[in-house]
């Protein structure tokens, strides 16, 4: 089990997800250029000050943000669900300001490309949390080092819990304890 398990997680690594860190730059030099970044983070940052003062603030207005600041923001913006959720759903740009049919037409387009990247396909993100990818998570890998030493600790590892529980138990708990981090990672 323990190879089968090492054999699944490089084929996967090598031959799966092999095109990722190519698509997923290609998907951000679009969300740059196309002036996607500027528009959504610019929204975002106006979301955050509104919500910092207290006060409603004209949804018309818009800062001109460059890429630097898009670059500096984006992750922020990313990690805030309650934001994202309202910008995926027309909250923040909605559908009767002008710049939504550019805005939705772009979104589509950056969204498209992104999910020819594996791990936004297949990895965990908890504010669209899938069942299935509570499973297939488990078997991908930021990186060479990431697997490496993930391959490296299940075969020292692995290989003794194995003999001394059997394949079945072995096998089980695996899956047991990927979901269990699965379901912590999602709570937090």
């Amino acid at each position: 089990i323990t190879i089968l398990l090492i054999a699944i997680n490089c084929f996967i690594f090598f031959f799966i997800q092999s095109g990722d860190s190519r698509n997923h730059q290609r998907a951000m030099q679009f969300y740059l250029d196309s002036g996607l970044g500027s528009i959504e983070v610019s929204r975002y940052l106006n979301y955050v000050e509104m919500n910092k003062n207290k006060e409603v603030l004209n949804s018309q207005h818009r800062n001109k943000v460059n890429k630097k600041t898009v670059v500096r923001h984006y992750a922020r913006m990313l990690r805030d669900d309650t934001f994202m959720h309202k910008l995926l759903t027309d909250q923040i740009i909605t559908v009767d300001e002008e710049i939504y049919v550019e805005w939705r037409d772009l979104r589509d387009q950056f969204d498209h490309m992104l999910s020819k990247v594996t791990s936004m396909k297949y990895g965990f993100i908890p504010s669209s949390a899938r069942y299935l990818n509570a499973l297939t998570y488990m078997f991908l890998h930021g990186g060479v080092m990431h697997l490496v030493g993930n391959m490296v600790f299940l075969w020292l590892v692995g290989c003794v819990l194995e003999l001394a529980w059997g394949r079945t138990v072995y096998a089980g708990l695996y899956l047991l304890t990927g979901a269990a981090s699965v379901g912590l990672y999602y709570l937090i």
